[in-house]
């Protein structure tokens, strides 16, 4: 948000998850990786995070201004959940 309250920037996504995917297994060790983004990749989480048979990765390109990325989410080396996202300044 700018100092006056209006959006500067844009976000838009569209994910999958297979049907043996548990969403709210999924979903709970997503928000655990989204917590871990860091300041040189602040699009969505960080390049990878790991934690028991789960597997969270991210791949970017771009900067703040314009960006494109997928992030995936493995379960005992199975992709079960994939997210396609874009976004950039507001002009």
């Amino acid at each position: 948000m700018s100092p006056k309250g209006s959006p500067v920037c844009l976000l838009g996504h569209g994910n999958y998850c297979n049907e043996r995917c548990s969403s709210t297994e999924v979903y709970s060790f997503l928000r655990k990786a989204m917590r871990n983004v860091s300041a040189d990749n602040p699009f969505r989480g960080p390049k990878e995070f790991v934690e028991g048979d789960y597997i969270y990765r991210d791949s970017n390109k771009g900067e703040l201004g314009k960006f494109v990325g997928k992030e995936t989410i493995s379960f005992a080396n199975e992709v079960v959940y994939s997210l396609h996202y874009s976004g950039g300044f507001i002009k």
